[in-house]
């Protein structure tokens, strides 16, 4: 993880890492969600859908938005991706943020765990982060596992679980997390389905050198941001 100055030089890009579109749970469709984040001011978002077997609230493969990318304005393919073994869940799954995923990358398997979701989603060269500790009672145990597979960053603040629940924090994980050893970065994000006013609440300032995808996500890893 790189130390940075929010006075260093070079051009910062305000973003969202984790929303969702009718493609998953949310109300609107994807390209009004691109839409509100735009005109919002922001430089890019991700549609980071729901992506498991089950269609009642899953995407059933990674949504590509990238033909709406412009000059001035991105998206970043990305998933919420999800597979079974998690306590204290009412689906029973780990939810794991990926940011810059391959198109193809693969549903996770019925046997596939949630650490070894992080590594499969790490080696294919996506930013993985744990999203909401907090909002779905994230343990521990369960904590440092995902940091031992390779998790780059945790969410600080989950702008839906805040304004649902009060539930939108994430600094006692990060604490944990610090004090063993693993340097995650720290996020804020939406998590936005726009079925109550979620958006433009939590987001990140990347500085890259250029906005592109592969870009900002180097950047991302670098930890060259703030939130």
């Amino acid at each position: 993880m790189t130390a940075i100055s929010i006075l260093s030089e070079g051009r910062y890009y305000r973003g969202n890492l984790h929303g969702h579109s009718t493609s998953s749970d949310g109300r609107d469709s994807p390209g009004e969600v691109i839409r509100l984040y735009r005109q919002a001011g922001y430089d890019f978002t991700c549609l980071s859908e729901h992506y498991w077997s089950n269609t009642r609230f899953c995407a059933q493969s990674i949504i590509d938005m990238q033909d709406h990318n412009s000059d001035d304005f991105i998206t970043i393919l990305s998933a919420e991706l999800h597979c079974h073994g998690k306590r204290y869940d009412r689906d029973g799954l780990w939810h794991i943020l990926a940011n810059g995923l391959p198109a193809d990358f693969p549903m996770a398997s019925d046997d596939e765990t949630g650490p070894q979701l992080v590594r499969r989603a790490v080696d294919a060269g996506a930013y993985v982060s744990i999203p909401h500790p907090e909002w779905y009672t994230l343990g521990d145990d369960e904590a440092l596992s995902l940091a031992a597979a390779g998790a780059h960053g945790v969410e600080i603040y989950n702008h839906s679980s805040a304004i649902a629940v009060a539930r939108g924090g994430g600094t006692a994980t990060i604490d944990l997390l610090h004090h063993e050893g693993h340097r995650v970065h720290i996020l804020a994000t939406d998590d936005s389905h726009h079925i109550a006013k979620d958006g433009c609440g939590g987001w990140v300032m990347v500085r890259a050198a250029s906005l592109t995808p592969a870009s900002i996500i180097t950047a991302l890893k670098a930890g060259d941001f703030y939130a």
